[in-house]
């Protein structure tokens, strides 16, 4: 009679532990793009919040010009406590340009509304750019 001889597979168990290795140790990385995604949703609301935030002061600081309430030699800080900030703020020369704008327009397009202030952070004058009457 012929014994069988039992033959054990160690390739197996070999080939077996790295793949759990790397089976248990990426689990983590599987969920990890669902928090990602929840992170980027939550800062999608945020910037959605700033862009109409930023559109509700241009309107405010519009409406002001429009109904001649925007008075020259006002403070810059005045302009912003009662309207809100710019969306930028550049020194040209001896005078302070701030930007107000709407979400919808660019930096290079769009409406927009200059106040200018001088050194002493007092209104001088305004721009407006595509500026519908």
């Amino acid at each position: 009679m012929l014994k069988r001889k039992r033959t054990s597979v160690p390739g197996i168990r070999i080939l077996l532990i790295p793949v759990l290795i790397v089976l248990f140790n990426a689990r983590p990385v599987f969920s990890s793009p669902l928090g990602d995604l929840s992170k980027v949703g939550k800062s999608q609301s945020q910037i959605q919040r700033a862009l109409d935030k930023e559109t509700a002061v241009y309107t405010e600081v519009k409406k002001a010009l429009i109904n001649n309430e925007l008075n020259m030699g006002s403070s810059a800080e005045q302009i912003q406590k009662h309207f809100g900030p710019p969306v930028v703020i550049v020194k040209q020369g001896d005078v302070w340009r701030h930007l107000y704008k709407p979400a919808h327009s660019t930096h290079f397009s769009g409406e927009k509304i200059y106040l200018f202030f001088d050194e002493n952070g007092k209104l001088v004058r305004f721009q407006t750019a595509d500026f519908p009457a």
